[in-house]
């Protein structure tokens, strides 16, 4: 897969919040925010550095798939994965982020947060290839309420992350998502499963758009805000570096209640997730 030509994403001067004002930026204007790191973001991801060194046993995991064959690496992720979502620091971190967006807590449910580890090369494998299809997240089932919150672990250039088709915010594009249905997903599928069921759908776009996509660069911590049903696409990773961010998924009570939502112009997918979210005034 060659390298997308990208236009730039240019950094955001905006009131970190997240607040009912840019949420209707986010959800009606299609606007994808880049805010600059925090002091709890930064401190989120030194908490997730942190456990990335200890559970897999280097003080370089960026550079694990240099001496890790594939096969071991994603094992070892999943069991990186299973072991974050445990960590009660690192969920106080989450949630403390959270608050400082002004985010009432009590009127707003996560997805469990990922980790994601995109490894250079890993596009050459077969199994891999789903990760590279250019999709919305309302496709998989999620909501057009739905905000993405997207951290990276490390400073990235453009060619490590990921690219928009902004234009295609409110406009259809054809794909396949009629093919998912999110009961079936979860029981042979699941997001992040390392061994999905043959014939698992994965949605995607049947074609690309014309013209180039909207990619960014970004440095440690920054934020990166953007509605589930913004067409995205993740980039081959041309290395050096195993590429690791986080990734927090949030519906907020009062936009389902308002009906505010992106216009999802495009989605057949069957079922929610929604209701698998956690509502945060019940879990802290």
């Amino acid at each position: 897969m060659s390298p997308h030509p990208v236009t730039a994403l240019l950094p955001t001067q905006l009131p970190l919040s997240l607040a009912a004002p840019t949420r209707h930026r986010l959800l009606k204007g299609g606007e994808i925010l880049k805010l600059p790191a925090t002091e709890l973001s930064l401190a989120l991801c030194e908490k997730a550095n942190g456990l990335l060194r200890k559970l897999l046993g280097s003080p370089y995991p960026e550079s694990l798939h240099e001496i890790w064959s594939p096969a071991r690496l994603h094992q070892a992720f999943g069991a990186v994965r299973r072991q974050l979502h445990l960590d009660p620091d690192l969920r106080q971190g989450y949630l403390d982020l959270l608050a400082s967006l002004e985010l009432d807590l009590n009127r707003t449910a996560i997805d469990q947060p990922r980790l994601r580890a995109v490894i250079p090369g890993v596009e050459a494998i077969p199994a891999a290839t789903p990760m590279f299809y250019a999709h919305r997240d309302t496709w998989y089932a999620n909501s057009p309420s739905q905000i993405n919150l997207w951290i990276p672990l490390a400073d990235y250039p453009a060619s490590q992350t990921f690219v928009f088709w902004p234009e295609r915010f409110a406009r259809a594009i054809p794909n396949d998502s009629a093919e998912f249905d999110y009961i079936h997903w979860k029981a042979n599928a699941g997001f992040q499963n390392p061994s999905p069921a043959a014939g698992s759908a994965f949605p995607r776009a049947l074609e690309l758009p014309a013209g180039p996509p909207t990619g960014f660069d970004c440095r440690q911590g920054e934020l990166l805000l953007f509605a589930a049903a913004h067409l995205h696409m993740s980039q081959p990773n041309p290395g050096p570096a195993i590429r690791y961010s986080l990734d927090l998924r949030l519906v907020c009570q009062d936009d389902l209640e308002q009906g505010l939502r992106a216009p999802d112009p495009d989605n057949r997918s069957k079922g929610s997730t929604l209701p698998d979210y956690n509502w945060l005034d019940t879990a802290r």
